[in-house]
């Protein structure tokens, strides 16, 4: 089960809904920080801000034209880790920029699968160690030196409980996967056992109404005809609410068909009450039929 999560994570294809809101919000926050660094006066900030909203927007470009997953996944982490071991080094505006680090776990994890992101968010967070706690330190900005010896352990610790989320997440869609995939299963066996039930109890119902009709066709007492009648209507009114069980099965599968007709509603109005009076049988219910007299002989819709 494990292995194919997994397998299931490394093969799932980028989410093209996710992609374009990921892209966008990283180029209008990118646009917001160009303007707030031009209004403090920080104009490198500014340019390397310019720079990555027209970067990720060139990017989302190249994905909506070739839809490239690798290339685009390798180019976009590639920027976004250059980006921020620019950060990371310079200081960004007074040291504040190395905060945006803290930021890349969850939205990288957000925008692609865990494959990507846990081995993007591992050899980022291997070189902040390796800058903070090797000598190149001394080559960048001069950071305090609580946040040298703890800033990498607080990456790492949000970067391990973003990739547990959604390690998390990956297993249940893939639950969730197999239950779509039962419950479609399940419909398909349902709208099978309907239509092959319908249709080997339309066979014997077709063949009473049949000899039904034969036997009214005969010379025949009033009595023997009344019955003879109320069990060929009785079967009718039977084959509809097969067909009707059947129509539950078109109406799931979008294919139910309203035929558009003339009918008479006093026949209409009859098989109901012969359906009634056999189904109430011997119990002791008294059944009122209440008719409009307004009401035309000719309708035009769906009789059954």
């Amino acid at each position: 089960m494990g292995h194919k999560i997994f397998q299931k994570t490394i093969n799932r294809s980028l989410d093209y809904k996710t992609i374009t809101q990921g892209s966008c919000l990283v180029a209008l926050f990118a646009i917001c920080m160009t303007f707030t660094n031009l209004v403090s006066n920080h104009i490198g900030i500014a340019v390397i801000n310019a720079g990555l909203a027209v970067w990720v927007l060139l990017n989302y470009l190249l994905y909506r034209k070739f839809r490239k997953d690798w290339l685009f996944t390798i180019v976009l982490m590639a920027g976004i880790c250059a980006l921020m071991m620019y950060y990371l080094v310079t200081g960004g505006v007074d040291g504040f920029s190395i905060l945006w680090l803290l930021v890349v776990p969850p939205a990288v994890q957000y925008c692609f699968s865990s494959y990507y992101s846990e081995h993007f968010t591992f050899f980022t967070g291997i070189a902040i160690a390796l800058y903070m706690w090797s000598p190149l330190f001394e080559l960048g900005y001069s950071y305090p030196v609580t946040y040298r010896n703890r800033f990498p352990i607080v990456y790492f610790f949000i970067a391990f409980m973003c990739n547990v989320v959604q390690h998390r997440v990956d297993v249940y869609r893939s639950r969730q996967e197999v239950l779509i995939e039962n419950l479609e299963y399940a419909g398909r066996t349902k709208n099978d056992f309907l239509a092959n039930m319908s249709h080997e109890i339309r066979t014997p119902m077709n063949a009473i109404v049949g000899m039904c009709e034969l036997i009214l066709r005969d010379e025949i007492n009033e009595n023997v005809r009344e019955n003879c009648f109320n069990i060929q209507n009785s079967s009718r009114s039977l084959l509809n609410i097969i067909n009707d069980i059947l129509d539950f099965s078109k109406i799931e599968a979008g294919k139910i068909d309203l035929i558009e007709d003339t009918f008479n509603i006093a026949s209409t109005i009859n098989d109901v009450i012969n359906m009634a009076m056999t189904r109430k049988g011997d119990k002791d219910i008294e059944i009122i039929v209440r008719v409009d007299p307004t009401i035309p002989k000719g309708l035009v819709g769906d009789e059954l």
